[in-house]
């Protein structure tokens, strides 16, 4: 189950030539397994997007930042297991027809007995 928010911004700055917007999502998830291993879990998530383009995409550029925490409860053995991941990218457009992406993925996992 996951609940949450997006605010989102944006528009033209200057009609047809140069447009921007921005968002920010924030959500809780929470997480029941009930097959074996039983585990319940909370997270949180976030992320970060800004874009802009020129002349209706002739150049563009997008950036998306994106972090991942969780908590997971794991009973029987008892296991409590902290994790986050954090992802970043930047899409960079030239011309309608070159595209590159860059992106850059991190995650931080530790288990703990009860």
């Amino acid at each position: 189950m996951q609940a949450g928010a997006i605010v989102s911004v944006g528009g033209d700055l200057i009609p047809d030539i140069i447009s921007l917007s921005a968002s920010v999502t924030y959500a809780y998830q929470l997480s029941i397994v009930i097959t074996s291993p039983q585990s319940i879990g909370i997270g949180l998530v976030l992320i970060l997007q800004a874009s802009g383009s020129v002349l209706g995409g002739l150049v563009g550029i997008s950036f998306t930042a994106e972090g991942i925490a969780s908590l997971t409860l794991q009973p029987s053995p008892c296991q409590l297991t902290a994790a986050v991941t954090f992802l970043a990218s930047v899409d960079v457009t030239l011309g309608w027809f070159f595209d590159v992406t860059i992106s850059v993925q991190t995650t931080y996992s530790h288990a703990m007995s009860c």
